[in-house]
């Protein structure tokens, strides 16, 4: 049996099982997407480069221009978002995590670029299996104006926050991929909480073959799928470091409440479902309600009516908390 074989039978498995227990929670399908890793990165899994390699780079509209500067960006669209999604593929350097919609991708990136010592595999390499609740056309009006408001620095996103990004089709190598991407809006790496995704590890030894098969019976290469990194990267990382960043304030605030409100009652359900522990389900929440307040604090001055926010913040904390109690 082909050793590609035994991995597509573990990702379906762990698939159909991630879509069950979401299904106990969300009456509608979630969305099921996957990332390669070609190894354990510990702390920093499933996290941007920028926050895993880096934080010496103002990013955001700075790089945006450079991009644009130097030629790499080839989409038509000319929207903020649109020029960050055409450049990630050439600078890898932003708030964006790469992932897609098909496993056979992800199983390439999670075998491709492995350390080799003494022409043996150094190691263990990971795919990812995702299901999330709510996702983004990157042609949405709501998606583009709050990637807008960020970048700009006109609106304080929420610390924790990340957002699903479906397919792209402007740029032929992410259609290629089936890619996506996961964007973190947050000045800081932020963690996505674990009953969002299963892992299937790859043993290292099956890695060489695995990548044979991966070309042999689904043509999946690195000249079809792994595009060559454009010999401009350096030179726009190194006259990004030298950028400076002016931030102000500004807001997107009430959607974005509820949609913070939507994950943490997700993410609650999915916790207290997983580990029907009452006593870490509410701290959880405890924690969570207290992050929710600061963001709200941090908002004060962009938000009309503060108190009926504070009042519709207690409300809604308290449905989810009665929620779990019964």
């Amino acid at each position: 049996m082909a050793i590609i074989q035994k991995y597509i039978k573990e990702i379906i498995k762990a698939t159909t099982e991630l879509k069950t227990e979401l299904s106990e929670i969300e009456r509608k399908e979630p969305v099921i997407c996957f990332r390669g890793e070609n190894k354990d990165y510990g702390e920093t899994k499933l996290t941007p480069t920028l926050f895993r390699d880096t934080s010496e780079y103002p990013l955001d509209i700075e790089l945006i221009e450079l991009l644009s500067d130097y030629g790499v960006i080839e989409g038509t669209d000319t929207s903020l978002l649109s020029k960050t999604i055409d450049g990630q593929h050439y600078i890898s350097v932003s708030r964006l995590l790469d992932i897609t919609f098909s496993m056979l991708p992800a199983l390439y990136f999670a075998t491709c670029n492995n350390e080799i010592e003494n022409k043996k595999i150094k190691y263990d390499s990971f795919v990812y299996i995702f299901g999330f609740p709510a996702t983004f056309s990157p042609n949405s009006e709501y998606i583009n104006k709050y990637y807008d408001e960020v970048v700009k620095g006109n609106f304080t996103p929420f610390p924790k926050d990340f957002k699903v990004i479906t397919h792209s089709y402007n740029n032929q190598r992410i259609r290629a991929q089936n890619g996506g991407f996961i964007l973190f809006p947050g000045r800081a790496s932020s963690k996505i909480p674990k009953e969002y995704y299963k892992a299937i590890k790859i043993d290292r030894i099956d890695i060489e073959e695995l990548r044979e098969d991966l070309e042999n019976y689904f043509c999946i290469t690195e000249s079809n799928i792994f595009p060559e990194k454009d010999k401009r990267r350096n030179l726009i990382l190194k006259k990004l470091k030298t950028s400076p960043v002016n931030r102000k304030n500004s807001s997107l605030f009430e959607n974005e409440l509820d949609y913070y409100l939507m994950r943490i009652e997700f993410e609650v359900k999915r916790k207290h479902n997983k580990n029907n522990n009452l006593v870490e389900t509410k701290r959880f929440l405890r924690r969570e309600s207290s992050y929710l307040k600061l963001f709200l604090k941090n908002n004060r001055n962009n938000i009309d009516k503060f108190e009926e926010f504070e009042k519709k913040l207690e409300l809604q904390l308290a449905l989810i908390r009665s929620e779990v109690e019964n």
